[in-house]
């Protein structure tokens, strides 16, 4: 292989081991020599893509702090948690097709087109002027930081040697969190201060300068720049789209299978015992819709993964046939549910129990998120200390189960005790370490050829079930309180005070008391339904149990 001239790119070989769940002592299989960036190269492409992690995990609780705003301005208050659901939804439903594609026509093009999409729908929410207009741009949204964060994943364990991949994972894992923490406070500080279309055009500048850095310093053919002949280096970096050679390797009936199963059921949980009644023609009609797409999803899988003709399926059978890629993938979907669930649910709660402004319901959300960073950091940390990740996610699933019963039983009050935070503390801790060990542990629990596969199925269906976890709280916090406020208010009165919530404080002095305990019992309950995903998370946990136990 030729030597690269550029003083900035090292070539080396890479090996790289088909790691089987039952064996440990597979052949090594020889890639391509990779050409690996260093210098100030390496270092402006790595923060590039911290920058975009960060910014991607950013837009989910930025948002959820900023829901109580947005819907005084527009209105629809009912309806303001779609524009959560709506961004997860297309940050997880095409994070699949879009890293296929970067197989087809390169790595370079698909970060440029997800860094385009993002910057430019961030901007189309900033002047967004009803609420439906602002749910159809998060959306698109959604798509372009989802595929900025797969591209960024990708890339990130390629422009180092697979020698450096715990740490690199390690650092993407620490940035995700810190985008959630640092998203309700910023947030908060942008929602009392100026008004809440500052929480989409922050983004801009940033998302700029990382369209600059990719544009000058990734390499367009990477990773296989420095390699001539190589067979996985396609001839061109900007083929046509509309190739038909290769288009035929995308399975985009997988794709769509799968988005509109995930939509379905989300659209049920969203509006039953909300805007209709979960025994209504409308909510059973999409439950049961839901149920055969999946259905004919895992049979497309099926066929797909056995015909074997070239088409990439979304989810290859082999990894839902084996007990312990499907046992990670349900702990990776429980732990999206109560963790991205929690950060939707509690900025809201505390601005409508607690009076907080966004910025005081961002910094009291600091105890669950910063919990949730130290989490995955130790987490990760125990595990290079060879305690096998079975254990480390059974203990921290027991620590959220406790820390969602605690915040359960929180006592209706007109202010924060402190043993609401230190609850926060417990539920985020366990969440954190879940979702770190989950990543960690897919590559040694597969086989060698589904490792990208399965890394990028855990991350999309961790958001999937965050998607669901946002539908489950609106659900069951609204399912419980409008039929109990109809009880002693009429229709009017009721969909105002849902539809704005700063008509809670304005209610007669003698029904106040009884407002706030319906409104707190109502918060509580999605706690107790976290609580059981928790308990989920043991039991699906189990199923990945080996002798000799997988270790990192």
């Amino acid at each position: 292989m030729a030597a690269s001239k550029d003083p900035e790119l090292t070539t080396r070989n890479v090996l790289t081991r088909a790691s089987s769940p039952a064996s440990e002592n597979d052949e090594e299989r020889s890639t391509p020599g990779i050409v690996y960036l260093t210098g100030p190269r390496l270092y402006l492409i790595v923060i590039s893509i911290l920058i975009t992690t960060f910014l991607s995990n950013l837009e989910t609780p930025i948002v959820a702090t900023s829901l109580i705003s947005i819907s005084d301005d527009l209105g629809d208050f009912q309806n303001v948690p779609w524009m959560v659901t709506s961004y997860l939804l297309g940050f997880t439903g095409f994070m699949v097709i879009i890293a296929k594609s970067s197989d087809l026509f390169g790595r370079k093009l698909l970060l440029l087109v997800s860094l385009f999409l993002f910057l430019v729908f961030s901007a189309a929410c900033a002047a967004a002027q009803t609420l439906p207009q602002l749910i159809i741009f998060r959306a698109f949204q959604g798509v372009g930081a989802g595929g900025g964060l797969t591209m960024g994943i990708i890339i990130a364990t390629e422009v180092v040697p697979e020698t450096q991949y715990a740490t690199v994972v390690a650092i993407v894992s620490l940035t995700n969190c810190l985008g959630l923490v640092a998203g309700p406070l910023v947030g908060g500080a942008i929602n009392d201060s100026i008004t809440w279309r500052w929480v989409f055009l922050i983004t801009l500048p940033p998302i700029v300068a990382v369209l600059a850095i990719v544009v000058f310093c990734l390499p367009r053919r990477f990773p296989y720049h420095g390699v001539k002949g190589a067979q996985e280096a396609p001839a061109h970096p900007y083929l046509p789209v509309f190739s038909r050679k290769t288009l035929a390797r995308v399975d985009y009936p997988g794709v769509w299978l799968l988005l509109l199963g995930t939509m379905s059921l989300v659209a049920a949980l969203e509006e039953a015992g909300v805007a209709f009644a979960w025994s209504s023609d409308y909510v059973i009609s999409l439950l049961v819709v839901s149920v055969f797409l999946w259905m004919f999803f895992l049979a497309w899988e099926y066929h797909v993964t056995s015909q074997n003709r070239g088409r990439e399926p979304v989810l290859p059978w082999r990894l839902v046939t084996q007990r312990e890629p499907i046992g990670l993938l349900l702990v990776s979907t429980f732990a999206g549910v109560v963790t991205i669930g929690s950060v939707f649910l509690l900025p809201q709660s505390f601005q409508i129990l607690y009076g907080a402004s966004p910025l005081g319901s961002g910094v009291r959300l600091v105890p669950f998120n910063g919990a949730t960073a130290v989490g995955a950091v130790l987490a990760s940390v125990a595990a290079k200390k060879k305690i096998p990740p079975i254990w480390i996610m059974v203990v921290m699933s027991s620590i959220q189960i406790i820390g969602f019963a605690l915040l359960a039983t929180v006592p209706t009050s007109s202010h924060m005790t402190p043993a609401h935070y230190g609850y926060e503390v417990i539920a985020g801790f366990g969440c954190g370490a879940n979702t770190s060990i989950v990543l960690l542990t897919t590559p040694f629990a597969v086989h060698g050829q589904d490792r990208a596969v399965a890394m990028s199925a855990m991350t999309q269906f961790r958001y999937m079930g965050g998607a669901l976890g946002v539908a489950i709280a609106h659900a069951a916090t609204y399912g419980y309180i409008k039929p109990r406020l109809s009880s002693f208010m009429s229709p009017d009165q009721v969909e105002g005070l849902l539809n704005n919530a700063q008509k809670i404080s304005i209610s007669s002095a003698a029904d106040q008391a009884r407002i706030e305990e319906i409104l707190s019992a109502g918060y509580r309950l999605p706690m107790s339904i976290f609580a059981g995903f928790a308990g989920l998370q043991v039991l699906c946990t189990l199923l990945t149990w080996r002798k000799p136990q997988i270790r990192v």
